[in-house]
């Protein structure tokens, strides 16, 4: 699976002996997509998605304020990712100077 092709994908790192990847919307939204030991679906060969905010320095933290989720999805495939990161690319900005 090649998630550089995703929309909005930034870039790909090894985390927690598996694998991270990042995702960034105009919205100032994003994800991270996890594969490990540690992650929720990880031992099954499964990913799990985090919503994401960025901030004015190119840092993120988790958010948990959108309509897309309120905690960490695992057990994702590679096409619930696909839908999950479009979900995010609608999503209203949280910060007014997002817009």
């Amino acid at each position: 699976m090649d998630f550089s092709k995703l929309n909005g994908f930034v870039k790909s790192k090894e985390l927690n002996e598996g694998e991270q990847h990042l995702y960034r919307f105009p919205n100032g939204l994003g994800a991270s997509v996890v594969k490990s030991p540690f992650s929720y679906g990880g031992n099954r060969g499964l990913y799990e998605l985090a919503v994401i905010e960025y901030n004015d320095e190119g840092g993120f933290s988790l958010t948990y304020e959108t309509n897309v989720t309120d905690d960490v999805i695992g057990y994702l495939t590679y096409d619930d990712i696909k839908g999950l990161l479009e979900e995010i690319k609608e999503q209203q900005p949280l910060r007014e100077d997002e817009l």
